[in-house]
């Protein structure tokens, strides 16, 4: 028909009928990206590791506004705008680390209550966080849903674990996450 892509021409098939057919593509699950900052400066070692959460954060939704990808970024219990990249980081800006806070899994759960269509859940929180606690945030994630966990630290290279069969990834700098999602595709 005209103004279907070339590309999904299905070549066999029309030469065998003479005519041009295309394929049909059928919708399928909408994918959604939910990100949860954990904002408990506690989480963190030191304000350097707790920025770099809070910029890996931004870094999602930043990429999800420039992908048009459906995504929710939230920084504890506050749902970050994604209208645009410069509205989430003027946001960001203005976000705070608290002494107490929810824990993690509340942080997830409260999250999926607002977006049940999720189908990756990363979790962003630092490295002094007991593993635990990770554990049942990972264990909120529903079966359809894939989890990731996201560890800052102060220093040293990318480390790769699991928690709660989930993948964990520790990392040090800004740049790492490009590592990380070249193992990890969301």
């Amino acid at each position: 028909a005209p103004g279907d892509d070339r590309r999904h021409v299905h070549w066999p098939t029309s030469a065998r009928l003479g005519r041009l057919v295309v394929r049909e593509f059928e919708q399928t699950r909408r994918s959604e990206h939910l990100v949860v900052l954990d904002l408990r400066q506690d989480s963190y070692d030191g304000e350097e590791a707790a920025e770099l959460a809070l910029s890996a954060a931004c870094s999602y939704g930043v990429e999800a506004i420039s992908l048009g990808r459906s995504a929710s970024v939230r920084f504890g219990e506050t749902e970050m705008p994604l209208t645009t990249a410069m509205r989430l980081l003027d946001a960001a800006s203005d976000t705070k680390f608290v002494a107490e806070g929810p824990a993690l899994d509340e942080l997830v759960h409260a999250g999926l209550r607002e977006r049940p269509q999720a189908s990756a859940v990363t979790i962003i929180t630092g490295e002094r966080i007991d593993s635990e606690e990770i554990a049942r945030a990972v264990r909120t994630v529903p079966l359809s849903a894939r989890p990731l966990v996201l560890r800052t630290a102060a220093g040293g290279r990318v480390i790769r674990g699991r928690i709660a069969d989930a993948p964990a990834f520790t990392f040090a700098q800004l740049s790492d996450l490009r590592r990380i999602s070249g193992v990890m595709v969301l």
